[in-house]
């Protein structure tokens, strides 16, 4: 596994993360 795909891998996890994080935030502003 080169550098970059694990790089790739990351960013995607962080990605998903963040818009969990999102979806939380408005559920809880917005509930």
């Amino acid at each position: 596994m080169n550098n970059y795909s694990i790089l790739n891998i990351y960013v995607n996890e962080l990605f998903i993360f963040n818009n969990i994080l999102r979806c939380m935030n408005l559920a809880l502003s917005g509930g």
